[in-house]
């Protein structure tokens, strides 16, 4: 019986340390779901593609498995919003944009 309660309370103070410290929460801007097909796959190619489409030695973002991969390693987010160095040479990438690749990415870089 005393095993069983040592047992149990270790588990309940392990089980509460656990936080979500790291998890950024949605913001509310970002309630309507925004689609890869329709919205994110626009931009990519549009303002991307030129620099990193088919055959380009720094990755195919046009190619969603790629893209995914650049956003889940946290390279994407990094060149896009904190460096903001991306797209290199040209404009920087309007607000509507930026909006959307954002909320793409908080709900969870789905391929929708």
């Amino acid at each position: 019986m005393k095993r069983v309660f040592l047992i149990l309370t270790f588990a309940s103070f392990l089980l509460g340390s656990c936080t979500f410290e790291n998890v950024e929460p949605m913001s509310t801007e970002c309630l309507a779901p925004v689609s890869y097909s329709t919205d994110i796959d626009t931009i990519i190619s549009v303002k991307c593609g030129g620099c990193h489409g088919v055959g380009s030695l720094d990755g195919n973002l046009t190619d969603y498995a790629v893209l995914k991969t650049k956003v889940e390693s946290g390279i994407f987010k990094t060149r896009v919003f904190i460096t903001k160095d991306m797209p290199q040479g040209g404009p920087a990438l309007p607000e509507d944009e930026l909006s959307k690749l954002k909320c793409w990415m908080e709900q969870g870089a789905l391929n929708n």
